[in-house]
């Protein structure tokens, strides 16, 4: 079970298509002069989810 306080990060454990999405969202995003974006979230489950909207 994971923990509803943990944060996953890790590009490396989405599905292969969605890491390429995330690496194209960085280099456009470089590429327009945008230097602060990042991944809040890789994975969440129905727990979490419910832990966050209450």
């Amino acid at each position: 079970m994971t923990s509803l306080t943990t944060t996953y990060r890790e590009i490396s454990k989405l599905l292969p298509a969605a890491q390429t999405a995330c690496r194209l969202l960085f280099q456009e995003s470089f590429k327009a002069g945008i230097k602060n974006i990042f991944i809040t979230e890789t994975y969440r489950s129905q727990e979490r989810q419910k832990y966050l909207c209450e």
